[in-house]
């Protein structure tokens, strides 16, 4: 359910909730809006080309944030301001809640402008509230039109008491340090700690794959301004220690997609017994929950080397508890569906393999397991399939 309230433009009532600083345009200075000491990955950033969902009008200067080594991720106001709108309870499944961006909270700064936080789990906000940067405004989540759990966030002028938003505007002053690069020392990656206000353009995004992309950190600390260069010492070890956490996190999730790389192209058919399973097993070790690890172990080991059993167990496990993890993507929604049809099928359960291959039908999110689903229904229909 949605709920809005009137935008305040008067500039006495923006001083009243809208005191964060400013550059002279009136454009608000934003920081990351998660607690100081978070990191996180830019999977989609501004100008997407084409091929990526950002190129719409509505998302064009929009950044997608994830850290999927954190079971729950707290999200907090780029800058203070006044809670504007707020949508919650979006079903799971459902990809058009909240015009696409599911469950959604939006938090006016004054002059104008208001940001945009979606794809919300959890809503903690409630419409009229004054917000500042300790305010809860909820969880990350994969609620609406999200491939994965990651926060959609955007910067808007005009009236934020509606559901969905218009089009974008870039982020002219973004305060984050970029964590790309850095020095090896002992198999693990140091980096120097720098924050400065930047564009969101700059915002190194996916260049190859949602995985690809740099990290960055948030100062993001109530009470206190900005911060400008290296943080203090605190600070500085938590983000370094959360950067380690998080980039062989991103390092398993690059490995998980060579297997589904080979998978495709079926070539773990002309690998030896056992490949898949010593590129798995030490993702697992480290997540034992991790959900696409899990996919590939019930289908490159289990199915793969002759064990439908423990194969089926896996993928009836990851739809039911699946979406609660921070590793959830929607695209297994789909094929989970599917590979439990095609069980279905070996043991001569038909009605079964139909209700899961229209549930993987209606839930598919890309051509691929649609055309899946379409071809094993249409076998079904004519009696080809026994």
């Amino acid at each position: 359910m949605g709920v809005g309230g009137a935008a305040c433009r008067s500039r006495k009532q923006r001083e009243a909730w809208a005191s964060g600083p400013r550059l002279k345009s009136g454009h608000p200075i934003l920081r990351m809006p998660f607690p100081a000491g978070t990191v996180v990955l830019c999977q989609q950033g501004n100008l997407s080309p084409s091929w990526r969902t950002h190129f719409k009008e509505n998302s064009r200067h929009a950044v997608d944030l994830s850290n999927t080594s954190l079971p729950s991720l707290a999200v907090v106001p780029a800058a203070p301001g006044r809670i504007a709108y707020v949508l919650a309870g979006s079903a799971p499944d459902d990809r058009k809640a909240g015009s696409g961006f599911g469950n959604q909270v939006k938090v006016e700064h004054g002059d104008g402008y208001f940001t945009m936080y979606a794809h919300l789990d959890t809503v903690s906000a409630r419409v009229g509230d004054v917000a500042d940067t300790a305010y809860p405004i909820g969880t990350v989540g994969c609620t609406g039109a999200a491939g994965n759990r990651h926060l959609h966030f955007s910067l808007h002028q005009g009236d934020p008491a509606i559901m969905g938003v218009y089009e974008t505007i870039a982020m002219d002053a973004l305060v984050t340090a970029d964590l790309e690069g850095g020095t090896v020392e002992g198999g693990i990656v140091e980096v120097d700690i720098a924050f400065r206000t930047m564009s969101s353009t700059d915002l190194r995004d996916g260049r190859t794959n949602l995985w690809d992309g740099a990290l960055y950190a948030s100062e993001n600390e109530p009470g206190k301004p900005p911060v400008s260069g290296a943080p203090p010492a605190e600070l500085g070890a938590r983000i370094g220690a959360a950067h380690r956490q998080l980039k062989r996190a991103v390092g398993d999730r690059m490995d998980l997609d060579a297997i589904a790389l080979d998978w495709e192209r079926r070539e773990w058919e002309r690998r030896e017994v056992g490949w898949a399973r010593a590129l798995i097993m030490p993702v697992l070790g480290r997540s034992p929950r991790h959900c696409v690890a899990r996919y590939w172990f019930a289908m490159a080991v289990e199915s793969a080397e002759g064990r439908p059993a423990p194969s089926e167990a896996i993928l009836r496990d990851l739809l039911a508890t699946g979406p609660a993890e921070a590793t959830w993507e929607t695209w297994l929604y789909g094929w989970i569906h599917n590979r439990l049809g095609a069980i279905a099928l070996e043991k001569g359960q038909r009605d079964e393999a139909r209700s899961h291959f229209t549930e993987g039908l209606r839930v598919a999110t890309a051509e691929p397991e649609r055309a899946f689903a379409r071809e094993h229904l249409r076998l079904l229909e004519r009696g080809g399939v026994h």
